[in-house]
């Protein structure tokens, strides 16, 4: 991985821990910004394996790196939406706040996802797939999380 995806990795992990941590509605409509990543990071991605097959053919080990990283983002998703404390306040809004927990399965989450990284551009020798990786996984990692609080909220009324 570059040290400007390790950056915008970083800047983008203090933006959504930040907004994790405080009270906020639950978003109960279209999940725009799982989408957004989801769209970027189907663009980086094509163009991360372009980056490689352009010298050789993407081997399979990184496809079973990228597989795993993938199914890794949805797996701490889910299990950050444990942590994360979601009720409905009197009006009915589903509110969220994420917890201490919730942060730290976020730097771990985070730590594995730049390690698993640094293994995917190891292995495509000089292609900039593991760096490709880092949109998608975003958007499945917020994406499993917000489908596990929208299930958690259900009709609770007071803190969980």
């Amino acid at each position: 991985m570059t040290i400007a995806t390790i950056a915008i990795g970083a800047l983008l992990a203090v933006i959504l821990i930040v907004r994790q941590v405080r009270p906020r509605p639950l978003n109960e409509g279209f999940p725009i910004l799982p989408t957004v990543f989801g769209v970027l990071g189907v663009a980086a991605m094509a163009f991360g394996v372009a980056s490689v097959v352009k010298a050789h053919p993407v081997p399979t080990t990184a496809w079973v790196l990228v597989t795993a990283t993938f199914i890794l983002a949805i797996l701490f998703g889910w299990l950050r939406a444990t942590t994360v404390r979601v009720w409905r306040r009197d009006d009915g809004v589903a509110m969220r706040r994420g917890t201490g927990w919730t942060t730290l399965l976020w730097l771990v989450s985070i730590a594995v996802h730049i390690g698993i990284g640094l293994g995917i551009d190891a292995l495509d020798r000089g292609g900039l797939l593991g760096d490709a990786t880092l949109y998608l996984y975003i958007s499945l990692t917020l994406g499993a999380q917000l489908f596990a609080l929208r299930a958690r909220v259900g009709g609770q009324r007071s803190p969980a």
